[in-house]
């Protein structure tokens, strides 16, 4: 006859059995702000006496889009946006001409998930030429969980004195300043509201005909939500742990 514990345990076991069959809910509920959700693309010309921006508003997932291109004078931005249930996806493009010219690209993503999901960055900002004197050039991504105000992972690289200047996120490459913090993987928490900036940015310092072109990309990935069968899992291991344990009731008949 088995005792208590052990019933309990076969108990655990078959519950720990059937989650690994439970579906898990799917992240596909990545639900946006769509208030406070924007990406703008800004063209700049010589220290800063003509401004052109353009913006996207995107409300919802799955959407994709473009800012349009900016454009003033020689200077130009774009980007891209390509959100699904896995992959929040931006692609930019930009150009100045020297002389104080200047090209941005930034976003602020507000969004929820509807179950616990990990999630992974990723970004790149490539420049051509800008010269290896007084040629900013600039990253910066930001991930927040605005429910805890926890930053889960924060990256700046700023060069100033590199042509050809490269980055990719998670790195320390800037020649004049970097800030790495957090981790680039983890989880989203369910219900939780997040914030996901990002920022790229060319620019000429001083009265140099010095050109430059960057092309880069940011990405959100979640790739699955996390399963249940984890739990289960779990439950399969403590209730194995209890069936080996003696029972109480055996200890007392050999006492």
């Amino acid at each position: 006859m088995k005792s208590p514990l052990a019933r309990l345990a076969v108990t655990l076991a078959g519950v720990a059995t059937i989650g690994l069959f439970v579906p898990s809910a799917r992240a596909d509920s990545v639900t946006l702000n769509a208030s406070s959700t924007a990406i703008e693309s800004i063209a700049t010309g010589s220290a800063g006496s003509d401004t052109k921006d353009t913006h996207a508003y995107p409300t919802m997932v799955p959407e994709s889009g473009s800012t349009g291109k900016a454009t003033e004078g020689s200077n130009s931005a774009n980007t891209n946006y390509n959100f699904t249930s896995t992959d929040l996806n931006e692609t930019y493009s930009l150009a100045e001409d020297g002389d104080y010219d200047q090209a941005d690209t930034d976003s602020q993503i507000y969004f929820s998930v509807a179950a616990d999901t990990s999630y992974l960055l990723a970004g790149s900002l490539t420049e051509v030429g800008g010269g290896a004197k007084d040629n900013y050039v600039d990253l910066q991504v930001i991930l927040q969980d605005l429910t805890t105000n926890t930053i889960l992972f924060e990256n700046g690289q700023t060069s100033e004195m590199t042509n050809n200047a490269s980055f990719t996120l998670g790195q320390q490459h800037g020649d004049s300043s970097n800030d790495l913090s957090g981790s680039i993987s983890g989880v989203l928490v369910a219900g939780d509201q997040y914030e996901w900036s990002t920022d790229g940015t060319i620019e000429q310092l001083i009265n140099l005909e010095v050109s430059a072109t960057a092309t880069g990309s940011f990405d959100l990935y979640m790739p699955a939500p996390l399963p249940r069968s984890a739990c289960a899992g779990l439950l399969l291991l403590a209730a194995l742990a209890i069936a080996k344990r003696p029972s109480a009731a055996r200890k007392l008949v050999r006492v």
